[in-house]
């Protein structure tokens, strides 16, 4: 649902989508932004494997 609001949907109709009753739990468990973390995690795993060899079934070999 981060990723709704992230889109700007409204926080009510993410409260009604994920069934909260208010739009409190909705605002503290749901309106943090997922794309910097998300972008920060692939940024460190194409770090991590971008001097890897891979064999043709997708294995790493060194």
């Amino acid at each position: 649902m981060s990723i709704l609001s992230d889109r700007g949907a409204p926080i009510d109709r993410i409260a009604d989508l994920v069934g909260h009753q208010g739009i409190a739990t909705t605002r503290m468990v749901y309106r943090h932004q997922l794309k910097p973390v998300i972008i920060e995690g692939a940024e460190l795993i194409d770090d991590t494997v971008s001097d890897w060899s891979w064999d043709l079934k997708g294995r790493n070999i060194g």
